[in-house]
This record gives structure tokens, C-alpha cells and sequence, in this order.
């Protein structure tokens, strides 16, 4: 019978949002997911070093399994009910395994603040853990980090800052759902 593993009753649905949290094998690199039916959002977020190259926004189709390609980065992946994994690949050909958790506590997620050029991305990883980058769509980016630890996102969203030439920037992005 196919119910075996949930006993007598058919598996769980998929919630009609569902968020993951993680990171990229052999790297500083975060991802962050965020699937809504069969549509996905998908954030890498670099640190130092990686925060120009690997940083980016991919829109995809969530079947259970996906590919996404941006800027000639792919993000290929599986989603169950509590994980997501899979590889990235960058245009020059290296790979890396990346794996991400099922979130729903109203601190873990993935977070945005949509500029006039570019979309500044934070992944929050645990209540002292995010990374994100601020970017003005000119081709510079800046590390995002949160205002204060323990993290808590208040109704208004979440708190951070950036330095750009010198200046301390303190702006506020939002959970995606």
C-alpha cells in the first residue's frame, strides 16, 4: 500500500507557503527558499569575498524537483516536507552541494527590501545568524547585517544595516512568504 510510511492516513499536503533556510557546501555562501504553490524564490547570499559573485535572485517552478538559471548560475534542487537540497553550479563550471531546513518560526527566513535597481536579500539562519547583501544595481554590493541579536523580526520587518562609502545605511527589509 502506499500509505506505509504515514500509516493509515495519505501523506501531509505541502503548506501553501513553505520557507528553507541553509547553505552552500565548501563555501560562505547561504541559500534561502521560499516556495508558494508551484512558484519558487530563491536566494544566494554571498559573504565576504563571494558577496558580488554569488548574490542573486532566481524565479523558478517548484515540481518537488527544480532548475533555476540567473545570470548563468544554476540552483538545480529537490523540496520534501522538511528539506531542500541539490547543487549550484556557476558559470565557469563549479559545483556545490547546498542544503536548506524547513522553517515556520517567524525568525528564520528568507528577507527582502525591493530598491529602485536592485533587490537587497537576508537570509536569517537562527536567532544570531544572517547574511545578505545590499546592492544598487550599478554593480556594488555591501554586506547586510542585522541591527541587533538575538534577531527579532518586529511586524514592520527586520532591522539592518550596511556600510556604503563610509556611511552607515540602516533600512528595514521584509519576510517573504
Amino acid at each position: 500500500m502506499g500509505f506505509s510510511q504515514f500509516g493509515c492516513q495519505p501523506p501531509p499536503e505541502f503548506p501553501e507557503s513553505a520557507t528553507y533556510v541553509g547553505t552552500v557546501e565548501g563555501t560562505n555562501v547561504v541559500i534561502g527558499i521560499v516556495a508558494t504553490g508551484d512558484k519558487l524564490v530563491i536566494y544566494s547570499g554571498g559573504g565576504e569575498g563571494t558577496i558580488a559573485t554569488h548574490s542573486r535572485w532566481f524565479h523558478g517552478f517548484n515540481e518537488g524537483a527544480f532548475s533555476v538559471v540567473r545570470d548563468a548560475w544554476t540552483i538545480d534542487g529537490t523540496i520534501d516536507l522538511e528539506t531542500a537540497s541539490g547543487l549550484m553550479l556557476s558559470p565557469t563550471g563549479e559545483t556545490w552541494n547546498w542544503s536548506a531546513k524547513y522553517v515556520d518560526d517567524g525568525i528564520r527566513g528568507v528577507y527582502q527590501s525591493v530598491g529602485p535597481d536592485c533587490t537587497t536579500g537576508v537570509v536569517v539562519l537562527d536567532s544570531t545568524t544572517a547574511q545578505g547583501a545590499w546592492c544598487n544595481g550599478t554593480g556594488l554590493f555591501a554586506e547586510v547585517t542585522p541591527m541587533a541579536t538575538p534577531i527579532v523580526p518586529t511586524v514592520a520587518g527586520l532591522l539592518v544595516r550596511t556600510i556604503i562609502d563610509d556611511q552607515v545605511e540602516e533600512f528595514l527589509v521584509q519576510p517573504i512568504w
